[in-house]
């Protein structure tokens, strides 16, 4: 072949290009210059040429969000059909807060009515129930205090769909006031306006199921327990037949038959035998058990009582659990959730796998989940979103075959510009496959080694906990800031396994971190993380391992951010001694009797002197599950060692970050955080 002579552009031609003055004397502009090269070579550059055109038009038209765009609450959240089908109640944010509305089925935004619920103390809406078509339940949370401890407090209220009737239940049982009266047990299909309950019977602790009427407020008890407790399952006629108790670390599985009395149907140890759940009835003899018996993953079994035996698998994955079960209003089972590097559902059946067909038809390239159906099982509600996509909600009428879209999480983002979120695997140190997600900056791609980019490492709340394949509005904030943000589901993560969660027991700081650190230095050697411009930060469990991955690998992070973390885990471990279930926390974490030594050691309040980088430590003033002592007290060790350190106490914040401006302080702060420390 003959060479060709290729024209490239020079210095001058490129800024005539963006409308530049290229005649300026002092400007040293070399005059366009000729290369010789191949057809072949002429080819690659044309290529090379055009995939930097695009990603340069790609990353122009990524756009800038407020941070108001992502700290605000999801502008719907819940929606919920009443049992006839003719209304909608959904959460929406009122003045930075969630707040209840309810519109008529068909009817337009505009038309929502906000249901003002108002009451003396300041509180927040957890979740809400329709219980009959013209009431709904209202589970609120608030802060309190019982002697010397913090406490969150939650309570029941019933609201009619107009807003006109409203009542508050305090649920007391004689002088004593339950702290957790929010425990729905059944909302009973057949007996509108009355629920099962589960709550403290009395200041010993005995757990009862109470019979609620919620127009009234009447308690009836139902069923007594034991201070030991945990949960209760009704059968299809709304008869309490199943009662678990932990004690200790052994869980006990207690049988009532329909005319008997309570009788042990499984006792095994919480840790060292196979999980074994009932979740509801199929028939008077049948149990639906989530289980663990086969590969240690949770699937779904039919179990029959008298004969003491799985009878049906009706669902098992190689690799992860089940999620969660699809059911009909009437609590009919029809389908199992589940994740890996995406959602998907397994239906069980055909009714189930016709409906999904016909809404993933009509919403392509989306996970479409099913929330609820009114009674008749006409109208159904299905979120549709992708790991892009906050999520928009939609109506599907069966009848018609068609879709109506009712809401979106976030309007003010455009799932478009908004950040991919790519599978990204490696193996620890020790051999163990480990899953991770990387939230990418639009433009990025983690094939492409052509950049590095910085990255904020993000350790998940818990440890019990997982990353999903889905929005998150903080990393997707930061991705919207060019940065790329690691997420790892490290050992002691929920949905692979009870042997990979207990993997993770009594390891803070030592092989959960390690998996973290592995997984960062795992996407460095991929060619696309830049290792001299990273962060590590999370919230919870995830602000403790980022401070002490500060402590143990010192120059390995530019930077490292707490929200609500635990940095003495001496103290933490003796805080949850106040709560029930304490020996499973123990197990987990480690005994503060048994296991101080190890508690000190994996602290980053004892490891100050260790940490070379700047920490930022936020915390919220109302924070009950982890107090700001943690981050004042960490803040006071580390100016003491003489180490860079800055305390923001969040103004009445609480642990979740459940309002917006909870949230906006959040964002800005890291946000200033990460500019100072990852520029260039």
């Amino acid at each position: 072949m003959h060479p060709t002579y290729t024209y490239l552009w020079g210095a001058r031609q490129a800024m005539r290009a963006h409308g530049e003055n290229n005649r300026r004397k002092d400007w040293n502009v070399p005059k366009p210059f000729f290369v010789k090269i191949t057809p072949a070579q002429g080819l690659a550059f044309a290529l090379t040429m055009s995939a930097i055109l695009l990603f340069g038009m790609k990353a122009a038209f990524a756009e800038r969000y407020p941070i108001t765009a992502f700290s605000n609450l999801p502008n719907m959240e819940f929606p919920s059909l009443s049992p006839d089908g003719t209304h909608i109640a959904f959460l929406r944010p009122v003045d930075g807060k969630r707040a209840l509305f309810v519109r008529r089925r068909g009817a337009s935004d505009s038309e929502s009515l906000h249901l003002d619920i108002t009451a003396k103390i300041d509180f927040n809406i957890d979740w809400f129930q329709w219980v009959s078509n013209r009431y709904l339940i209202v589970a609120a949370n608030f802060t309190g205090r019982r002697g010397r401890l913090d406490t969150v407090e939650t309570r029941l209220l019933t609201v009619s769909r107009t807003g006109a009737t409203l009542r508050s239940l305090e649920l007391n049982r004689g002088s004593f006031q339950p702290q957790v009266q929010t425990d729905v047990i059944d909302l009973l299909q057949d007996s509108p306006n009355e629920l099962l309950l589960s709550m403290e019977a009395n200041s010993r602790g005995r757990v009862d199921a109470f019979r609620l009427s919620v127009r009234s407020g009447r308690l009836r008890t139902v069923e007594r327990g034991t201070a030991d407790t945990q949960r209760w399952v009704t059968d299809r006629a709304g008869n309490i037949r199943i009662r678990t108790d932990i004690v200790g670390t052994q869980k006990i599985v207690n049988i009532k038959p329909v005319d008997g009395d309570w009788r042990i149907l499984r006792q095994f140890d919480f840790f060292a035998d196979p999980d074994f759940e009932p979740h509801s009835f199929a028939d008077d003899d049948t149990l639906l058990v989530v289980s663990t018996h086969e590969n240690g993953r949770r699937g779904v079994y039919t179990f029959s009582i008298s004969q003491d035996r799985f009878v049906d698998r009706l669902f098992l994955q190689p690799d992860v659990d089940v999620l969660s079960l699809a059911r009909y209003r009437n609590g009919e089972l029809w389908g199992f959730h589940y994740a890996n590097d995406r959602f998907l559902t397994a239906p069980l059946r055909q009714s189930g796998a016709d409906r999904t067909a016909k809404v993933d038809a009509l919403l392509p390239d989306t996970f479409n989940l099913q929330l609820n159906n009114n009674a008749a099982r006409r109208f159904f509600l299905f979120h549709s979103s992708t790991a892009s996509d906050p999520g928009t909600y939609y109506l599907f009428d069966n009848d018609s075959g068609r879709v109506r879209e009712i809401g979106k999480r976030y309007p003010a983002l455009d799932p478009s510009k908004l950040a991919a979120v790519a599978p990204f695997k490696f193996k620890a140190r020790d051999g163990l496959d480990i899953s991770a997600y990387v939230t990418l900056p639009v433009g990025a791609s983690l094939s492409d080694k052509t950049r590095k980019w910085p990255v904020v490492v993000m350790p998940h709340g818990g440890p019990r906990s997982r990353d999903y394949p889905s929005f998150d509005y903080m990393t997707h904030f930061l991705a919207n800031r060019r940065y790329a943000v690691l997420r790892i589901n490290f050992r002691g993560s929920l949905g692979y396994g009870r042997a990979f969660e207990a993997r993770g027991y009594r390891e803070w700081g030592n092989k959960i971190q390690n998996d973290i650190t592995d997984g960062f230095r795992a996407l460095v050697s991929s060619g696309f993380a830049d290792p001299d411009r990273a962060c590590i930060m999370g919230g919870s469990f995830g602000g403790y391992s980022a401070i002490m991955a500060a402590a143990r690998w010192p120059d390995l992070y530019r930077c490292a951010a707490s929200l609500n973390g635990a940095m003495d885990l001496l103290r933490f471990a003796e805080f949850a001694q106040s709560y029930r279930f304490a020996a499973l926390v123990d197990h987990r974490l480690g005994s503060p009797r048994r296991d101080a030594d190890l508690l000190r050691r994996s602290s980053p309040l004892n490891l100050a002197n260790q940490i070379q980088i700047p920490v930022l430590l936020i915390h919220s003033e109302d924070d009950r599950r982890v107090r700001p002592a943690h981050s004042r007290d960490m803040h006071a060790a580390l100016q003491r060692a003489g180490k860079e350190a800055t305390l923001i106490i969040i103004p009445d914040g609480d642990h979740s970050l459940s309002r917006a401006a909870f949230r906006q302080q959040y964002l800005s702060e890291v946000e200033k955080f990460l500019a100072r420390h990852l520029a260039p």
